[in-house]
């Protein structure tokens, strides 16, 4: 048995970010992940990573664990985005300078920030422990502390330590769309099917470089995105192909190389000219994952355990990074003046310090993918005319550019 300040559950980056916070914050921390693979660096990529895009408020974030050096040496700097209504002339160009910024932020293989995390967290370990347990786990909530219990749980801070118990005055719960801890404490979700599927492929461009310009093209079947790749030539890109209805890997590897290929040129209409596919398709089914609510008794959500949106903004880890920043200040502000951080007033607060943000990022990725897959024509003539009016409304776009950057 072992206690805790804050027990966090979870494998993915915003657990890590908010394990290495909290001890930064001089939190005792107790990090249960589920996979020891990145934790031992035994991780080999096949296929396309996904990229996560790192706005500024995330690479500030990132800066106070000291890894954003390396973010910005091992990916690829936003510099410019486009968003463009099918083939028509209709389109928004944003540029970083008109919020005084010199990039829109970084995108970076999920591998790759993964490895600098877990490098960061190993270097740690005198200061949060790391505890794994292949068995399942088990959750219960009492008056002043939250417990997991296992078979066995080995703490990879201290090899030698076995525990059968560990427990905390508040469990954050970072596990991901599908959460374990979600659903061990009886919080129900709420979904919607987007009825889309995104395919997920590398390219590479062999006549001219990509220049680190994002492209966003909106098709009647879903968006197809062209996002630039950190590479020495800066030729590579990372496609994210959204088409309705339920489409799985085997489907797309029907295709030969050369079929798949027109069909990318076909989407690409020249934009940047001849290419290659290099790398095999990922599919993923699109829905909406929202926890009816945040916290239940000691346990709280963050990230996609709490939501998982629609990629069409590429928003997902900068709202669970900012959704990790609210839980660290109603930690710091708790403990600082001695109340119980798992508290139902405390986490209330949270919740609501977090509605505004997650509601407007929730309905507007659903608004844009309705919008933007509608071939109604007088909806489409609405769409093609409301996108190049605000395209000149530039006080409008800056508000847009700094909401996205976290600003």
């Amino acid at each position: 048995m072992k206690k805790y300040d804050v027990l966090i559950v979870g494998s993915g980056p915003i657990a890590i970010t908010t394990s290495l916070l909290l001890a930064k914050n001089k939190v005792r921390v107790g990090l249960l992940i589920d996979d020891l693979k990145y934790f031992k660096n035994d991780v080999k990529q096949h296929g396309p990573a996904r990229l996560f895009a790192i706005a500024q408020n995330s690479y500030e974030i990132f800066n106070q664990i000291g890894i954003s050096e390396k973010i910005v040496e091992n990916s690829q700097p936003i510099n410019y985005i486009r968003v463009v209504d099918d083939n028509s002339y209709s389109k928004v160009d944003f540029l970083p300078q008109d919020i005084d910024l010199k990039n829109f932020g970084y995108l970076i293989d999920e591998l790759v920030l993964l490895r600098f995390l877990y490098n960061k967290l190993n270097e740690n370990l005198d200061k949060i422990d790391v505890l794994y347990s292949p068995s399942d786990i088990k959750i219960e909530s009492e008056e002043f502390f939250t417990h997991i219990y296992c078979d066995k749980f080995t703490n990879m801070s201290k090899e030698t330590e076995v525990l059968d118990h560990i427990y905390a005055p508040l469990v954050i719960g970072a596990d991901g769309k599908y959460s374990t801890v979600r659903k061990l404490v009886g919080i129900d979700i709420k979904e919607l099917d987007y009825c889309e599927t995104a395919i997920v492929i590398d390219i590479r461009h062999t006549e001219w470089p990509h220049n680190g310009v994002a492209v966003e093209k909106f098709t009647p079947n879903g968006a197809f995105a062209i996002l630039p790749k950190h590479e020495l030539l800066g030729t590579m890109s990372s496609l994210v192909w959204i088409e309705k209805g339920k489409i799985s890997k085997d489907d797309i590897n029907f295709f030969d190389k050369s079929t798949l290929k027109n069909l990318i040129l076909r989407k690409l209409n020249g934009y940047l000219g001849a290419i290659e596919i290099a790398s095999n398709p990922l599919t993923y089914h699109l829905k909406l994952v929202q926890a009816k609510q945040r916290y239940k008794n000691r346990v709280v959500l963050i990230g996609d355990s709490a939501q998982a949106i629609h990629p069409i903004a590429g928003q997902g880890l900068n709202l669970g990074l900012r959704d990790m920043e609210g839980i660290i200040k109603i930690i710091s502000f708790g403990m600082e003046i001695g109340l119980d951080i798992g508290s139902e007033s405390l986490l209330q607060d949270y919740c609501r310090s977090r509605v505004l943000d997650v509601q407007k990022m929730i309905k507007g990725t659903t608004f844009l993918t309705k919008l933007f897959s509608n071939e109604i024509l007088p909806i489409k003539i609405i769409r093609r005319t409301g996108l190049r009016g605000f395209n000149n409304l530039k006080w409008i776009k800056k508000i847009t550019m700094k909401y996205a950057s976290g600003l």
